[in-house]
């Protein structure tokens, strides 16, 4: 596999994002993202992880029933880059 420039990094978190802020309040799984943007699972969840230490997007962990997810994870942005966004 080829190695991804800082650039094209950058451009698919933008994209990531896009996509979450589109269907802000609902969290999407990392494989419903992917499909959106044609990349890779695997990708996208390193992307995701790298959003969620720059404080850009939170992972939930529990199911809407209050059970565990045991190794999935849904993504949703935080409420201060949802303003962020919102004020563009």
């Amino acid at each position: 596999m080829s190695k991804l420039s800082q650039k094209t990094i950058e451009k698919i978190q933008e994209s990531i994002l896009s996509i979450l802020y589109e269907n802000n309040p609902r969290a999407l799984f990392a494989n419903t993202i992917a499909e959106e943007i044609a990349r890779d699972n695997e990708l996208v969840l390193r992307l995701l992880e790298d959003l969620k230490r720059k404080g850009l997007v939170t992972s939930i962990i529990k199911s809407k029933l209050g059970k565990n997810y045991i190794s999935r994870k849904r993504w949703t942005l935080t409420n201060k880059a949802y303003e962020a966004y919102k004020t563009i």
